[in-house]
């Protein structure tokens, strides 16, 4: 069994994700001369700034709040989805993180690329694989390429095992043919060789 970890930009409050059986960090927010967390703010008075012509900003959980969410879960593999590093600090941050503790190599960082209504669905998938103990071809069998014809987008994925021997698995979901009207599935399984790295492209 793993813990799952993520950020507020899943769009879960930390009580949540504690219902879900998940760890959720709240982004912290800067509104005029007011700080709070993400999710966890007094909205009136959020809303009162704004109308006094504030915008917010937002950033990375506090680093030390990732390293006790790993060190809470010491002893467990650990999963930290994380939201898009381009939009944020907060991928690097949970990365920076995992070099910092004991169990760095029971923490695999995710960098979701995406935010909110994706990052979501990202989370809420992980979870729904964990809660069905399903492994990761089966897990793709329930997706499909991008459903935006006539380009059919592949979708890639990946998986990282983790045992007395590192193993990841990638894969890539294709058209089978012009119209969509089916979908190809290649699953390709490595062992861990250190400086040796693999990568799937869509072209």
């Amino acid at each position: 069994m793993y813990q799952i970890i993520t950020d507020t930009s899943a769009l879960f409050t930390p009580e949540q994700g504690k219902a879900m059986g998940i760890e959720v960090l709240p982004l912290s927010v800067t509104i005029g001369d007011w700080e709070g967390r993400d999710l966890l703010m007094d909205m009136p008075k959020f809303y009162g700034y704004i109308k006094d012509g504030h915008l917010p900003q937002s950033s990375q959980p506090p680093i030390g709040e990732v390293i006790d969410a790993y060190e809470k879960h010491s002893g467990k593999k650990i999963i930290n989805i994380a939201m898009a590093d381009g939009l944020s600090g907060t991928y690097q941050s949970a990365a920076g993180a995992a070099e910092a503790v004991d169990n760095s190599e029971d923490i695999v960082v995710i960098n979701t690329k995406t935010l909110c209504g994706p990052h979501r669905y990202i989370v809420q998938k992980a979870v729904k694989m964990q809660q069905e103990g399903k492994s990761f071809e089966e897990a793709l069998d329930t997706r499909c390429f991008e459903p935006d014809g006539p380009n059919w987008t592949p979708r890639i994925s990946g998986m990282f095992t983790f045992g007395e021997k590192l193993t990841y698995k990638m894969s890539i979901l294709k058209s089978a043919d012009p119209e969509g009207s089916a979908c190809n599935r290649f699953t390709f399984s490595y062992s861990a060789l250190s400086g040796l790295g693999h990568f799937i492209h869509t072209y």
